[in-house]
């Protein structure tokens, strides 16, 4: 299925005519969304350390990726369907100063907690404390607001 996949997603970047920017940009989406849901199901979970530690390299350098293309043309709404994935690769990965680095555009209660998490576990002090100061309270407010009574 992962074969048929790339297979897919290589034949409409081969297709100039025809598709939408957009288009193309939604069917890599959801291939990159399929291989995060995949590696958390079955690779990492995966006995054979070389291929787990191929697939996760090739899979980091495919997300970060796509975050720059979605920033770049404008897709956060798009990407942030998929932030939940996203946040739990990089945190299984332990990408904390990508995950504290990630732009401000992209709008998501799962990266806010992910940069509170890895804002304690850096010992960078100082970004510890502008992170936290920042999303942490993101997060602490909603839980000051009155919901439905």
């Amino acid at each position: 299925m992962d074969l048929f996949c790339s297979v897919c997603v290589n034949e409409l970047y081969l297709l100039e005519k025809g598709l939408d920017v957009d288009v193309k940009l939604l069917f890599t989406f959801d291939f990159v969304r399929f291989k995060l849901k995949n590696w958390h199901e079955k690779t990492y979970k995966s006995s054979n350390n070389e291929n787990v530690l191929r697939t996760t390299q090739e899979l980091q350098k495919n997300v970060k990726a796509i975050v720059q293309t979605a920033l770049s043309k404008s897709a956060v709404p798009t990407l942030s369907k998929m932030m939940v994935h996203i946040v739990t690769f990089f945190i299984n990965t332990n990408e904390w100063d990508y995950i504290m680095k990630c732009s401000d555009k992209l709008r998501s209660p799962f990266l806010d907690v992910a940069k509170v998490l890895a804002a304690f576990i850096t010992a960078d002090q100082s970004r510890a404390k502008m992170i936290a100061d920042g999303p942490w309270w993101q997060i602490m407010h909603l839980t000051f607001e009155d919901g439905p009574s």
